[in-house]
């Protein structure tokens, strides 16, 4: 009565619709060997998943923002007489 958890035994009948399965994940495979540009990760995933650009970038944005609003607020003012 033991029985071994995890192991599956092959069913004596095979149905098409796995024999349809397993030619779909062959296709699969040999289509995703063909397209090697795709698997690599889109740019702005790479932007988010880079903390340490995310951080360089949450700190250059602001700085360079506020420098350009306080020269354009200094170039505003009046000369005195």
């Amino acid at each position: 009565m033991t029985r071994v958890i995890g192991a599956r035994a092959d069913p004596l009948v095979r149905c098409v619709h796995d024999l349809e399965t397993r030619d779909h994940m062959m296709e699969g495979a040999r289509m995703a060997d063909k397209r090697d540009d795709e698997s690599r990760p889109p740019l702005m995933q790479v932007v988010f998943d880079n903390i340490f650009l995310l951080l360089l970038i949450g700190i250059v944005v602001p700085v360079v923002f506020y420098t350009i609003w306080g020269l354009l607020e200094i170039a505003s003012i009046p000369v005195a007489r």
